[in-house]
């Protein structure tokens, strides 16, 4: 813990904690859908659905291309 001599305590790092973790877990408001199948996605943030993901070869966050699926046969079964 830091401690701040000009005003003798220490933060209130209890206060930050349950404010971010009250901001993290709402498990039915942040989740949007895929844009491609409209499940809902995993994380938080993310655009695709992992499974969509996978079998399209890119980044479910950001839908940027990570592998060439040309010569894969990719299945989610």
């Amino acid at each position: 813990n830091t401690y701040y001599p000009e005003s003798n305590h220490l933060p209130n790092f209890k206060s930050q904690w349950f404010g971010r973790f009250r901001d993290e877990f709402a498990p039915y408001e942040k989740f949007s859908q895929c844009k491609i199948c409209r499940q809902k996605v995993h994380q938080p943030g993310s655009h695709y659905c992992q499974a969509c993901a996978y079998k399209k070869g890119i980044c479910a966050m950001c839908g940027k291309k990570l592998l060439d699926t040309k010569n894969y046969k990719q299945s989610s079964a």
